[in-house]
């Protein structure tokens, strides 16, 4: 089984050691093994030269590496990737069958900082929706971390807000009043994925690869909850929504999720990937969802690589109707024909 394959997160303390080893020793390997199956498994190598990035490197004695398997071990051990998987040799000749191939990486170790502590996770307009989340109070917020050290007082909502602004934030429409507590809501936009190291966005473009044409879009939020017009939670989170089109056919992929920090300085402390994919639209007449059956079945046989990696997507059919008096009106409906796993269970 490929290593990305794996629930790494179960060992992920042993993986961050592993690179505190390797830290604590310049120069020094630290070695780990990581078991896949019960009759295979992955080598793994941390070094730290002193002043030079962190070398990370497997091999699976055996088999072949998959880059895949190094980006995911990286994102767990707390390393960013500063440039792409590569393959080298040992020094070791083994005549007759030649020095060992492992793939080797270079990454950076992710900096800690501490950032207010998040009342809640999720997408703008969640702020407090956890009834268990934890809400600190106007004391418990203190300025640390990099862009909140200019004062050891608690902060403001005019400095927060001012420091937002400072990195690009914007002020957002979905801000709101709840009684006494005002939610203020604040985004950044951005095309680019910059949260890749940390998240699974090798699989979702896997995903689109039979796609012709794609695009991302995303949002940074920041949602700041005041209380008497005094500061109670700051949360943070993200959203990128990426977008394919092949034909008839588009897809949707969601990939939301909390942040520690607002963005640059935050990273990802959980996330959530969600998929759709449209077909149509589909004429009218008489059959029209007989014929949108049809298109599915077709779309489905088309995308396999979406299929395999987005099981649980929905399915929308876009049915061309009339509306309006006298149905003057051209209009869309979108009608749900279930997820992509209940087809390929009445397919086979």
């Amino acid at each position: 089984m490929r290593l990305d394959r794996v629930n790494l997160a179960a060992i992920e303390d042993v993986l961050k050691s592993l690179v505190e080893e390797a830290l604590s020793d310049p120069g020094k390997v630290a070695r780990l093994s990581v078991p896949t199956s019960p009759s295979d498994g992955v080598q793994v190598w941390v070094r730290a030269p002193e002043g030079k990035p962190v070398i990370l490197a497997i091999r699976r004695p055996g088999g072949k590496e998959d880059p895949r398997e190094i980006l995911a071990l990286a994102r767990h051990m707390g390393l960013v990737p500063v440039g792409e998987p590569e393959v080298r040799r040992g020094k070791d000749p083994r005549p007759p069958k030649g020095p060992r191939a492992y793939l080797v990486l270079e990454c950076q170790v992710v900096p800690k900082t501490e950032y207010p502590t998040q009342a809640s996770s999720g997408s703008p307009g969640q702020a407090g929706a956890h009834e268990d989340a934890q809400k600190p109070d106007q004391e418990s917020i203190r300025p640390q971390g990099s862009i909140w050290a200019s004062t050891h007082t608690p902060l403001k909502p005019d400095e927060v807000e001012a420091r937002l602004r400072d990195l690009g934030y914007r002020f957002s429409d979905w801000s709101r009043y709840e009684g006494a507590t005002e939610v203020c809501g604040y985004v950044l936009e951005t095309d680019t994925v910059h949260l890749a190291p940390w998240l699974p966005v090798e699989r979702i473009y896997q995903g689109l690869s039979d796609f012709e044409a794609s695009d991302v879009v995303g949002d940074y939020y920041a949602s700041v909850t005041l209380k008497a017009k005094n500061l109670a939670a700051i949360a943070f989170s993200f959203r990128y929504t990426f977008r394919a089109k092949l034909g008839n056919v588009s897809a949707e992929v969601s990939l939301r999720g909390s942040l520690d920090a607002p963005f640059p300085h935050g990273q990802p402390t959980e996330h959530t990937v969600s998929a759709r994919l449209f077909v149509g639209p589909v004429p009218m007449g008489k059959g029209q969802k007989a014929r949108a059956r049809q298109a599915v079945e077709e779309a489905l046989r088309a995308i396999p690589s979406f299929v395999h990696h987005f099981p649980d997507a929905e399915i929308v059919a876009l049915l061309e109707t009339r509306g309006g008096r006298g149905g003057w009106k051209s209009k869309v409906a979108h009608h749900d024909m279930g997820r992509v796993k209940r087809w390929l269970t009445a397919s086979s």
